[in-house]
């Protein structure tokens, strides 16, 4: 969370660290796993789960359209990993491919 946005919007670190204790209740293999919350130069930031791997608009980029198998594996996997979100009342704010990593073994986080 940049410090002007944090100035901008006196909430947005009660926000930012609100999102974090709802996140951290999230326990998939699908859903990367949030661990802390810190401050650096004013500067808010998340501490997570490293994934080695790519995100999925680099690897539509690289590759171009992928097989079937591989489109139905990013869907099953993606609709488990929100369907425990959604359960938690958590809806992501953001989805879209340059925010979903595919790691070892075509795992989707």
């Amino acid at each position: 969370l940049r410090p002007a946005l944090a100035a901008a919007d006196p909430r947005a670190r009660a926000r930012f660290a609100d999102e974090l204790r709802l996140a951290r209740r999230l326990t998939h293999r699908n859903i990367v796993r949030l661990h802390d919350i810190g401050e650096d130069g004013g500067a808010l930031f998340l501490t997570m789960e490293y994934v080695e791997g790519t995100s999925l608009a680099a690897l539509l980029a690289a590759c171009g359209a992928l097989p079937a198998p591989a489109v139905l594996s990013v869907a099953k996997q993606l609709t488990r990993a929100l369907d425990v979100a959604h359960g938690q009342g958590v809806l992501h704010g953001d989805l879209k491919p340059a925010n979903l990593l595919v790691g070892a073994g075509g795992v989707l986080k």
